[in-house]
Protein backbone atom coordinates (compact mmCIF):
# COMPACT_ATOMS: atom_id res chain seq x y z
CA UNK A 1 0.00 0.00 0.00
CA UNK A 2 1.25 3.50 -0.88
CA UNK A 3 1.50 5.84 2.07
CA UNK A 4 -0.45 9.15 2.03
CA UNK A 5 2.81 11.12 2.23
CA UNK A 6 4.18 9.32 -0.88
CA UNK A 7 0.93 10.07 -2.76
CA UNK A 8 1.17 13.72 -1.76
CA UNK A 9 4.82 13.85 -2.82
CA UNK A 10 3.96 12.31 -6.21
CA UNK A 11 1.08 14.75 -6.71
CA UNK A 12 3.21 17.79 -5.89
CA UNK A 13 6.09 16.53 -8.05
CA UNK A 14 3.75 16.15 -11.05
CA UNK A 15 2.14 19.53 -10.39
CA UNK A 16 5.56 21.19 -10.17
CA UNK A 17 6.74 19.52 -13.41
CA UNK A 18 3.58 20.69 -15.19
CA UNK A 19 4.06 24.23 -13.91
CA UNK A 20 7.67 24.26 -15.14
CA UNK A 21 6.65 23.00 -18.58
CA UNK A 22 3.93 25.66 -18.90
CA UNK A 23 6.31 28.41 -17.75
CA UNK A 24 8.97 27.32 -20.22
CA UNK A 25 6.45 27.36 -23.06
CA UNK A 26 5.22 30.84 -22.11
CA UNK A 27 8.78 32.14 -21.79
CA UNK A 28 9.70 30.67 -25.17
CA UNK A 29 6.82 32.50 -26.88
CA UNK A 30 7.51 35.77 -25.06
CA UNK A 31 11.04 35.78 -26.49
CA UNK A 32 9.62 35.78 -30.02
CA UNK A 33 7.62 38.36 -31.87
CA UNK A 34 3.86 38.32 -31.36
CA UNK A 35 3.58 37.16 -34.95
CA UNK A 36 5.70 34.82 -37.02
CA UNK A 37 5.89 35.30 -40.78
CA UNK A 38 6.57 32.38 -43.08
CA UNK A 39 8.64 32.19 -45.16
CA UNK A 40 11.19 34.15 -43.13
CA UNK A 41 13.01 35.02 -46.36
CA UNK A 42 11.02 36.24 -49.35
CA UNK A 43 12.76 34.91 -52.45
CA UNK A 44 11.14 36.99 -55.16
CA UNK A 45 10.84 35.78 -58.73
CA UNK A 46 9.75 38.26 -61.43
CA UNK A 47 6.30 37.55 -62.87
CA UNK A 48 5.47 35.18 -60.00
CA UNK A 49 3.35 35.35 -56.86
CA UNK A 50 4.52 34.60 -53.32
CA UNK A 51 2.18 33.09 -50.71
CA UNK A 52 2.90 34.45 -47.22
CA UNK A 53 1.55 33.11 -43.91
CA UNK A 54 1.34 35.07 -40.65
CA UNK A 55 0.96 32.92 -37.52
CA UNK A 56 -0.38 34.58 -34.36
CA UNK A 57 -1.03 33.71 -30.73
CA UNK A 58 -4.44 35.41 -30.90
CA UNK A 59 -7.60 33.32 -30.54
CA UNK A 60 -9.54 33.55 -33.82
CA UNK A 61 -12.73 34.51 -31.99
CA UNK A 62 -11.05 37.42 -30.18
CA UNK A 63 -10.46 39.44 -33.37
CA UNK A 64 -12.83 41.68 -35.30
CA UNK A 65 -11.95 40.17 -38.67
CA UNK A 66 -13.04 43.24 -40.66
CA UNK A 67 -10.26 45.22 -38.93
CA UNK A 68 -7.30 43.10 -40.02
CA UNK A 69 -4.59 44.83 -42.03
CA UNK A 70 -1.16 43.71 -43.18
CA UNK A 71 1.58 46.21 -44.01
CA UNK A 72 4.87 45.38 -45.67
CA UNK A 73 7.38 48.11 -44.88
CA UNK A 74 10.80 48.60 -46.39
CA UNK A 75 12.33 52.00 -45.69
CA UNK A 76 9.85 54.65 -46.84
CA UNK A 77 7.89 52.11 -48.92
CA UNK A 78 4.68 50.75 -47.34
CA UNK A 79 2.56 48.16 -49.15
CA UNK A 80 -0.83 47.59 -47.52
CA UNK A 81 -2.58 44.30 -48.26
CA UNK A 82 -6.33 45.03 -48.40
CA UNK A 83 -8.52 43.17 -45.93
CA UNK A 84 -10.52 41.51 -48.72
CA UNK A 85 -7.30 39.92 -50.05
CA UNK A 86 -6.49 38.21 -46.73
CA UNK A 87 -7.24 34.51 -46.34
CA UNK A 88 -8.11 33.67 -42.73
CA UNK A 89 -8.07 30.35 -40.90
CA UNK A 90 -7.28 28.86 -37.50
CA UNK A 91 -4.36 26.71 -36.50
CA UNK A 92 -4.72 23.50 -34.48
CA UNK A 93 -4.90 25.57 -31.25
CA UNK A 94 -7.67 27.88 -32.48
CA UNK A 95 -5.33 30.84 -33.12
CA UNK A 96 -5.65 33.19 -36.06
CA UNK A 97 -3.59 32.46 -39.18
CA UNK A 98 -3.54 35.04 -41.99
CA UNK A 99 -2.42 34.21 -45.53
CA UNK A 100 -1.93 36.61 -48.41
CA UNK A 101 -0.24 36.79 -51.80
CA UNK A 102 2.45 39.24 -52.83
CA UNK A 103 1.87 39.78 -56.53
CA UNK A 104 4.35 40.68 -59.25
CA UNK A 105 3.62 44.44 -58.98
CA UNK A 106 4.28 44.49 -55.22
CA UNK A 107 7.41 42.38 -55.68
CA UNK A 108 8.73 44.83 -58.29
CA UNK A 109 8.49 47.64 -55.69
CA UNK A 110 10.53 45.76 -53.06
CA UNK A 111 14.31 45.82 -52.90
CA UNK A 112 16.68 43.30 -51.36
CA UNK A 113 17.28 43.55 -47.64
CA UNK A 114 15.43 43.63 -44.35
CA UNK A 115 11.67 44.18 -44.46
CA UNK A 116 9.01 44.44 -41.77
CA UNK A 117 5.64 42.67 -42.01
CA UNK A 118 3.08 44.11 -39.58
CA UNK A 119 -0.35 42.93 -38.51
CA UNK A 120 -2.94 45.39 -37.19
CA UNK A 121 -6.26 44.33 -35.66
CA UNK A 122 -9.07 45.49 -33.40
CA UNK A 123 -9.82 42.93 -30.72
CA UNK A 124 -13.29 41.87 -29.56
CA UNK A 125 -12.87 44.06 -26.45
CA UNK A 126 -12.04 47.06 -28.75
CA UNK A 127 -8.36 47.11 -27.77
CA UNK A 128 -5.86 47.22 -30.62
CA UNK A 129 -3.25 44.67 -31.62
CA UNK A 130 -0.07 45.57 -33.50
CA UNK A 131 2.94 43.30 -33.99
CA UNK A 132 5.71 43.04 -36.58
CA UNK A 133 8.18 40.45 -37.76
CA UNK A 134 11.40 41.11 -39.67
CA UNK A 135 12.07 39.12 -42.81
CA UNK A 136 14.73 39.25 -45.53
CA UNK A 137 14.08 39.83 -49.21
CA UNK A 138 16.22 38.30 -51.97
CA UNK A 139 15.73 37.95 -55.71
CA UNK A 140 16.12 34.94 -57.96
CA UNK A 141 16.49 34.93 -61.71
CA UNK A 142 13.39 33.27 -63.26
CA UNK A 143 15.67 31.22 -65.54
CA UNK A 144 17.33 29.57 -62.52
CA UNK A 145 16.45 25.91 -62.01
CA UNK A 146 17.50 23.82 -59.02
CA UNK A 147 18.75 20.97 -61.20
CA UNK A 148 21.20 23.41 -62.88
CA UNK A 149 22.61 24.73 -59.61
CA UNK A 150 25.08 21.84 -59.22
CA UNK A 151 26.65 22.32 -62.68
Amino acid sequence: MVSPSKKAYTFFALAFATLLACSANAAMWSDRDGIQVSPSTFTLIPEAELLVTVHTEIAYGNVKLWSLEIDIEQGPLVITVPNDELMLKTDDRGNLVVKFVIGADEQAALGEGSTSVSLYAVMADNSTFFESDQIDVTFRDPGYRRDQSSH
